[in-house]
């Protein structure tokens, strides 16, 4: 134990101001101010919070109480898909997820089965207290009756009739038809005593999308709230119908973000409950891990991704978790990235114990002012869906889509410029990765609309990666052309003093997949165009002292134009010359400075 002047002394006497003094001086004098940042919904950030007055967000599972891991199963081979579960289930998952072809999550991934066999039913029933999850678009609930056989701990129909029709651009049957067949399965649930959801309210479609926190957390809420109404609608006890609904939220990398959106959630829920004169209930949220986060280059820096939004999933509550495994944006992912899907959950409950509290972000100055915040933020959006006529009449107006595709671009344009950093796509990107097995290549089909009751507006779903995804594919066809994009580093004096700048060079144009070729020591215009000329590039980047770019950037740029070059970019200094294409700073577009060195290349 420390003594009375040991750490431990020392951290109790910490208050506020000290943390702030620390912060300061850090920061080498910079005001705390511009430290702050801000979410997509425009919710500053702060450097420091201190203590909270009040804790803004109910308690999640119980103590204890270990989340259920959720494994998906999408695999089109049904002997494959057996196999696959058995080693699922032996292996720690105590939850599956069928994926049939038709449902938003197989028009994500690519991949969803077709029908059940009876090999796979006896291997789901092998499981004691198993969590079944089936999600199959709108045939959804002709698989009820089958697995509803299964004495399974708890069966949930993952169907959501409004998100399904944004993420398809429509509906194949009528509202009304479909809403029967929930009700049908909600009444069949209740008689069977059975734990589970008839029906879902969920966010992934939406953040899948493009959506922000709180625009997230509306189409939660606004769907949630229109099948409550659906259900009390035909006889049920709000309570009834509302513990029919599960909740399903989209969760990224960003902790403290992540944490705090899922806390939100619960508070907004615990508000609708009581809007509709229902006894307090918790809500029942299934996590998972963020699709738009996931890449095709860099996929080993998918697992860093997967631990932190799981391990934020867990400490926010959430009920079950789905853990996407890492290489599935590439295609269908073989049995370790199955096995690392179900271990990042596996070890945090059994090993970390970070199940063991309940709620362990209470109390956080940070999480609690965020969580409220949050939840303001998306019960501001909710309000504007419900004075159009609900969830449903904005989705046919086509509004919540196009406020969804507003926040997706104003984000694209930060990744574009590298405000939002990518690891392992617009940051520290590998040019020597090595190849990732998977079993199957992802489909390049779309899935399609086959006869419409009725279209509206689709929300299409991407990945953040896709812009820059999109160069490495163009620099790999021109490798296996045997013309590999180049770009000629003129660094203007010693290497060993810009090895910050050049390195920073380096990442800027292996985001696109473009090599670099470098020369030190150069002085003279003539020098960097003797250079230029023996590496065969048809671009070229400066790299120097400010100074030295200041004098010389603009001779040499206009050098270098009159020797070949067809694109001069500088880095470590501003434009100042019409010869300089661009400087690659934070105001950049690096996709298009990206697309124009590939366009030079052919």
């Amino acid at each position: 134990m420390a003594g009375e002047n040991g750490p431990a002394a020392t951290f109790e006497l910490a208050d506020e101001s000290i943390w702030r003094a620390l912060i300061e001086q850090s920061s080498r004098g910079s005001e705390l101010d511009s430290l702050a940042g801000r979410t997509d919904d425009g919710i500053t950030i702060e450097p420091i919070y201190g203590t909270p007055e009040k804790r803004a967000s109910s308690a999640g599972r119980a103590l204890n109480t270990p989340w259920v891991v959720v494994q998906r199963m999408d695999d089109t081979d049904s002997e494959r898909a057996e196999k696959s579960l058995a080693a699922d289930l032996d292996g720690g998952a105590n939850g599956i997820e069928l994926i049939f072809a038709g449902s938003g999550s197989a028009q994500r991934t690519g991949f969803g089965m077709i029908g059940v066999d009876r090999g796979l039913i006896e291997t789901l029933s092998t499981k004691d207290n198993l969590h079944l999850r089936i999600d199959a678009g709108e045939a959804t609930y002709s698989y009820f009756e089958s697995f509803s056989r299964l004495k399974t701990a708890e069966l949930t129909l993952v169907y959501d009739q409004l998100a399904h029709a944004a993420a398809r651009g429509g509906l194949d049957r009528p509202l009304a038809e479909i809403e029967r067949e929930i009700v049908g399965a909600a009444e069949g649930l209740g008689k069977s005593a059975r734990s589970g959801a008839a029906v879902v309210a969920d966010g992934r479609v939406w953040a899948a999308g493009g959506a922000s926190e709180a625009q997230e957390l509306a189409g939660i809420l606004g769907s949630l709230v229109h099948n409550a109404r659906l259900l009390i609608g035909t006889g049920l006890p709000p309570e009834k119908a509302l513990s029919a609904i599960g909740i399903i939220v989209e969760c990224g990398s960003n902790q403290v973000l992540a944490i705090a959106k899922i806390r939100a959630l619960r508070l907004a829920h615990a508000r609708i409950v009581e809007e509709f004169g229902s006894p307090p209930m918790a809500a029942r949220i299934h996590a998972e891990t963020s699709w738009r986060m996931m890449t095709r280059y860099g996929v080993h820096t998918n697992i860093l991704r997967i631990a932190s939004a799981t391990f934020a999933a867990g400490i926010g509550g959430a009920d079950s978790i789905t853990v996407l495994p890492y290489t599935i944006a590439l295609g269908l992912p073989d049995n370790m990235a199955r096995r690392i899907a179900r271990n990042s959950q596996v070890l945090l409950t059994e090993e970390a114990g970070l199940a063991r509290v309940s709620d362990p972000a209470a109390g956080s100055g940070a999480i609690e002012t965020l969580t409220g915040a949050i939840a303001a933020a998306a019960w501001e959006e909710l309000r504007v869906i419900e004075a159009t006529g609900g969830l449903f009449a904005a989705l046919r107006s086509g509004s919540f889509q196009r406020d969804i595709a507003t926040m997706r671009e104003a984000r694209a344009g930060k990744i574009a410029r590298r405000k939002i950093a990518i690891t392992g796509i617009s940051e520290f990107p590998n040019l020597e990765e090595t190849k990732t097995e998977i079993l199957e290549p992802r489909p390049t089909a779309r899935t399609t609309m086959t006869a419409n009751s009725e279209t509206i507006e689709r929300l299409v779903a991407g990945r953040l990666a896709e812009p820059f995804e999109a160069l490495r594919d163009r620099s790999a066809m021109l490798v296996s052309a045997g013309t590999p994009p180049k770009v000629f580093l003129a660094i203007l004096g010693a290497t060993a003093d810009l090895t910050e700048a050049a390195q920073t060079a380096n990442d800027y144009f292996a985001a696109a997949g473009i090599g670099t070729v470098a020369a030190s020591g150069l002085d003279t215009p003539e020098q960097v165009a003797e250079a230029f000329a023996k590496t065969g590039a048809r671009t070229a980047c400066i790299v120097g002292r400010e100074e030295t770019l200041r004098h010389a950037a603009a001779s040499i740029a206009s050098t270098l134009k009159d020797r070949g070059a067809v694109r001069v970019y500088v880095i470590g200094a501003t434009k100042h010359s019409a010869d300089i294409d661009a400087a690659l700073d934070d105001e950049a577009d690096a996709v298009k400075i990206l697309h124009e060195v590939l366009e030079a290349s052919i």
